[in-house]
């Protein structure tokens, strides 16, 4: 676990990666693995093969922090500096240590994700969005601060910064792509579009969609998206759209006529500039202007063959390989992350990636949203959001994807050692008495409630069922079994009074500092009282904690998940949202 420079990224690193951003990072740690001895930690579990040739070649050891990234953190001692590449991961690493030398490599920021102007926003969800974007700008800018360095992908990333966190420390060191040789102009109609999709509506890639549709259905072109979202765009706009999900850059980009992008400078675009695909800017103020300039581009063989040198040169200059490696190595010297002193020769991966989408494997590339950056931040052991996953093959139904994430990520039973590990290092240990009021039960049903409370991790738990005048004799059975179980109190009641009363006499048997509410059909995973007490050692002033859910169909499989916000009264109000889990402290 010893480096003297270590690289925390979500995912390994390989050339045939389907996210662009993957493949560049790449490049980046094989420069600094030429100069120093490097350690790439995966803040993610890796699928499909483990195997890093590149890496390996270039000398850098590769981990996983399968216990969480704060847990790695606290056995690596002999780290000096971690170059962590988003902002959420440097916030993980700030507060596992503060101590070590923080470098930002970063190509987006979370909280200008709501800085889109003309997004179909309903007026009534406008003060939630105010506060998450607060919220995030608030974070963003303590870890942006906080850090030694920032280096930004993009002079337009760099100017951004500067608005969020004006005393960052803020240099530009475009990404390295490999450089194509000129070619002729490809013999298609096809016009990539990329940019930053959700199923929101109104945000810019859709409008350059929409825009592209008229174009689309006269036959002049064929629109490829360049993205794995493009289901979810399609749905939401245009079914007569010709969509492509495309993950493998270099066999569909070739083809392409033109691509146009909401911005110039994401990683997507700068892998078209390098291989020479005219880029045409989306403009929000004439959202058919790019594709209207697209036109000419596919018709015109004379006008593609300038484009496309154009494209080639503004690479060469921008995105050479050599000229970036220098680049991030002059700016971690000069901030005193890296010694003075000579390199050696630096290997570059050249070959163009080759990657076919599969099912599962390698590097899990998707959408990117602010609720999945909200949970992640208020919940640093939690591996990988759910909803990436489902984005990592669109030809699986969301039930299907969702228990395989489950499958993968989250095994309990084999994560069980290290949870209970962990929980006893909690600096703050609640007692929670879990609330239950039964009538009537299904004996099978009942049986897994109370089952799934004597199963958990967290140890420190009262179960407390009020049963609201039972007749039926398999619950009468069940509530007989368990009762030899000292951890569990039960009270009766000759007749049924509701489950309000019952609630209410559940309540008296509580002892703990924290109250759960837990209907008689529920069940919990075994992990979910661990994070109710890891969110109160987190936050030992918080009165009120709730989780996501999920459902059991028919065969007892788990379906339809309820990935909740962060606290929104706006939402409350509309919906019961903060039920199963609910655990409020005792006292209130």
């Amino acid at each position: 676990m010893s480096a003297s420079l270590v690289v925390v990224h979500s995912a390994g690193l390989a050339a045939g990666a389907p996210d662009p951003r993957d493949r560049q990072m790449l490049r980046r740690v094989l420069s600094l693995g030429a100069v120093t001895s490097v350690t790439l930690v995966c803040a993610e579990p890796q699928l499909g093969p483990r195997a890093y040739p590149e890496l390996a070649a270039g000398g850098v050891a590769v981990t996983e922090a399968a216990a969480g990234i704060e847990e790695w953190f606290r056995d690596a001692r002999t780290a000096t500096a971690v170059l962590a590449t988003s902002v959420e991961l440097g916030e993980v690493v700030r507060r596992a240590r503060p101590d070590l030398t923080l470098v930002l490599d970063l190509a987006t920021i979370a909280s200008l994700d709501f800085d889109y102007e003309g997004v179909d926003v309903d007026p009534r969800e406008q003060p939630g969005r105010t506060t998450m974007r607060g919220h995030l700008r608030a974070r963003d800018r303590a870890v942006l601060e906080h850090a030694t360095l920032v280096i930004a992908t993009s002079p337009r990333l760099a100017r951004d910064i500067a608005t969020v966190a004006p005393g960052a420390h803020t240099v530009t060191v475009e990404p390295p792509v490999p450089l194509s040789a000129a070619r002729t102009a490809p013999r298609t109609r096809r016009v990539g579009l990329v940019g930053s999709f959700a199923s929101e509506r109104g945000l810019p890639a859709e409008a350059a969609l929409v825009a592209l549709a008229e174009h689309a259905t006269g036959g002049e072109v064929e629109v490829v998206v360049m993205g794995v979202d493009a289901s979810v765009l399609r749905r939401a706009v245009a079914a007569t759209v010709h969509a492509n999900p495309v993950c493998d850059m270099a066999t569909v980009s070739r083809s392409l006529r033109a691509a146009i992008t909401v911005h110039r400078d994401d990683p997507v675009s700068a892998e078209l500039r390098g291989l020479g695909v005219p880029l045409l800017l989306h403009d929000p103020d004439d959202p058919t202007s790019a594709s209207r300039a697209s036109l000419p581009l596919v018709a015109d063989d004379d006008l593609w063959q300038r484009a496309h040198l154009r494209a080639l040169g503004d690479a060469a200059v921008r995105h050479n390989p050599d000229h970036c490696a220098a680049a991030l190595l002059d700016a971690l010297r000069d901030a005193g992350v890296l010694p003075m002193a000579p390199t050696r020769s630096v290997a570059h991966v050249e070959a163009l990636p080759t990657w076919e989408r599969r099912s599962v494997a390698g590097s899990l590339a998707a959408q990117t949203s602010v609720t999945e950056q909200l949970r992640h931040d208020c919940q640093p052991d939690a591996i990988l959001p759910w909803t990436h996953a489902l984005y990592t093959n669109l030809d699986l139904a969301p039930d299907v994807a969702y228990r395989r994430w489950l499958d993968v990520h989250h095994d309990v039973d084999a994560r069980r050692p290290v949870l209970q590990a962990k929980a006893e290092r909690l600096g703050v240990a609640p007692s929670i008495s879990v609330v239950m009021p039964v009538h009537d039960t299904d004996p099978v049903m009942l049986r897994a409630a109370i089952e799934s409370v004597r199963a958990q991790v967290w140890s420190r738990w009262q179960l407390c069922i009020a049963d609201d005048g039972s007749t039926s004799t398999g619950t009468l059975g069940v509530l007989r079994d368990v009762q030899r179980d000292d951890r569990v109190d039960i009270v009766r009641s000759a007749e049924a009074q509701g489950i309000a009363a019952a609630t209410n006499r559940a309540l008296e048997l509580a002892t703990g500092s924290y109250v759960a509410f837990l209907d008689h059909d529920d069940v919990l995973t075994a992990d979910a009282l661990y994070w109710v007490a890891r969110a109160l050692d987190i936050d030992p002033s918080a009165d009120i904690v709730y989780s996501d859910e999920d459902k059991l169909d028919e065969k007892g499989r788990r379906v339809e998940p309820f990935c909740k916000p962060d606290w929104s009264p706006d939402l409350l109000l509309s919906c019961n949202y903060i039920t199963h889990l609910l655990v409020v402290r005792r006292s209130l």
